[in-house]
Parts: C-alpha cells; sequence; structure tokens
C-alpha cells in the first residue's frame, strides 16, 4: 500500500467513546468468549504459518501456559472444599448430610468444577506431547485434519468450561457469605468488567484475523505506518478489516501471495478447458495413432 489517507482524529472510530467495542465484533458470544478460543482463529494460524517449525510454536505455546493457568485455578477450587474456614466446612456438612441448600449445591457446582478442571489440564498436557512430537514437515497435515483440528481445538473449550465454572463457584460463596445486595453489585460489577475485557482481546483478535496481520507481509507500508498517528493505525485496521470482509476472501486466500492467487486460477482455468473439451472416441484414437 503505497498511501494511506489521513483521517482526522475526531472522526476516528477509536477517537470516541464505543463500549465494549461495538461494531467491530463480528458475533455476539464474542463479548463473552474471546475469539482466540474459536475455530476461526485455530484456522487462521494454520493456514498463516508456512512453517512447521512456527506452527509448532503457536499451538504448543498455547497448551504449555494454559496448563499453569489450569493448574493455578484447580489448587484454587480443591482449595475451597478442602479449606478449614467455616464457609468451606458448611458446604462439606451439606454434602455429608444431602441437605439440598444452597451450600449444598454450591459444593456439587465445585466438585464440577474440579474435574472439569482436571480433564483440561489432562487435554493440554496430552495436546502438547502429542503435537510436540510431529515432524516439521507433516505438522500442517496432522493440524489441518478433522482429527488434529479437534484435539487442537478442543483444550480451548475446556478452559471456557473452566473459567465459567470457576466463576459461578465464586459467585455461589458470594451468596453465601454476604449479603444479597452486596452480591448483586459484585456480580453485576464483574460481570460487566469480564465482558468488557474479553471484548477488547476479542475486538484485537477479528481486527488480526480479518486483516490479515499473521501473513509475514505487512498490511501498511512502513513510510506510511510512521505517519499516522495510534487512532489512525486502528482505523486502518478495521478498514482492512470491512475491505477483506467486501472481497469475501476465504481464509485459504487471504494467507496466500498474489503469485500463488494467480497460478490456482490458471490451475482452475486449465481444468475447466480440459473438462470442458470433448472427448475422442476409441475409433478415433486408433485412427490418429496409425
Amino acid at each position: 500500500m503505497a498511501s494511506v489517507p489521513q483521517r482526522d482524529d475526531s472522526n476516528s472510530y477509536f477517537g470516541n467513546s464505543h463500549p465494549f467495542w461495538c461494531g467491530i465484533l463480528d458475533r455476539f458470544y464474542d463479548h463473552f468468549i474471546t475469539v482466540d478460543m474459536s475455530k476461526r482463529w485455530r484456522d487462521h494460524v494454520i493456514y498463516s504459518k508456512s512453517s512447521g517449525a512456527e506452527l509448532r510454536q503457536s499451538i504448543t505455546q498455547r497448551f504449555s501456559s494454559s496448563t499453569i493457568f489450569l493448574s493455578v485455578i484447580l489448587s484454587a477450587e480443591i482449595g475451597m472444599l478442602t479449606s478449614p474456614a467455616n464457609l468451606s466446612a458448611e458446604v462439606r456438612d451439606a454434602l455429608a448430610t444431602s441437605s439440598y441448600t444452597l451450600a449444598y449445591w454450591t459444593g456439587i457446582v465445585v466438585s464440577f468444577a474440579t474435574l472439569v478442571a482436571i480433564a483440561a489440564i489432562t487435554a493440554n498436557y496430552s495436546a502438547y506431547a502429542v503435537f510436540a512430537a510431529i515432524s516439521n514437515e507433516n505438522l500442517h497435515i496432522i493440524a489441518k485434519s478433522s482429527i488434529g483440528f479437534y484435539a487442537a481445538q478442543l483444550p480451548s473449550y475446556l478452559i471456557v468450561l473452566v473459567l465459567y465454572t470457576f466463576l459461578s463457584t465464586i459467585t455461589l460463596f458470594w451468596v453465601l457469605a454476604m449479603p444479597r445486595l452486596v452480591t448483586a453489585v459484585m456480580t453485576t460489577c464483574s460481570g460487566l468488567f469480564l465482558v468488557y475485557i474479553i471484548s477488547a482481546y476479542s475486538a484485537l483478535g477479528t481486527l488480526v484475523m480479518s486483516s490479515g496481520s499473521m501473513r509475514r507481509q505487512t498490511i501498511i507500508g512502513s513510510n506510511v505506518e510512521d505517519e499516522m498517528t495510534p487512532h489512525q493505525l486502528s482505523d486502518e485496521l478495521l478498514y482492512q478489516k470491512r475491505k477483506n470482509m467486501r472481497r469475501r476472501l476465504s481464509i485459504v486466500d487471504q494467507y496466500r501471495t498474489p503469485s500463488d492467487r494467480s497460478a490456482v486460477r490458471k490451475s482452475n482455468t486449465q481444468s475447466t478447458r480440459e473438462e470442458g473439451a470433448p472427448s475422442e472416441s476409441g475409433s478415433e484414437i486408433r485412427r490418429r495413432n496409425k
């Protein structure tokens, strides 16, 4: 891109107040689940990394960091049940007597959350071991296959489940420990804060995917980049996103170079011509061979 029209910051999308980044996110649930957990993000990662080593680093790095994060959550959930605090003792007593009170259901949710956390740690640890063992030459083949893609995506699904079950246990303990009004205020503020954080990173992830920022080629010329303000750079990313959406490029085409796209078009044209050409009959072939 040779030049980018200078935009007034007063008219900038990012220069104005847009709560929860409305207008950037493509799906409503992106406000509750970050896009880096989605299948779409995994597709972009796989097709944008031409090197097997780069792809392995992107995949396994997530598994290793998630395992540590999940271990912290698991220890917190186990502590909720085994702590000598009066609140934890009340939950344990309710579980032992099956009293079906709020403390009992809190214990059930904590127990379920603990099992989910263990499952998520197992999935992340196993996925790391499997994908780390695949050679660079074959990693793309495995990652693009249905079973390989599912194995890489399953830990993300479990992480989302772990996060929301963990939040549910915290909310239930708030209900047990604090007055209802305080609990309602705390839950509302925490929910809004969480949605804001998820929306911000989902908006950034959406711009990264839709603008093609994962590819090696720069999306904005370096000479133009130095002349733009931070708001103008963000607006340019949003412009690139909308332009690519209008072009309806597939994820595969988005990371192909112009020469690759030209070669694919020529190959498709040649295949179409060959399919449309009339086939020779057996007598014509024998006559030509004579």
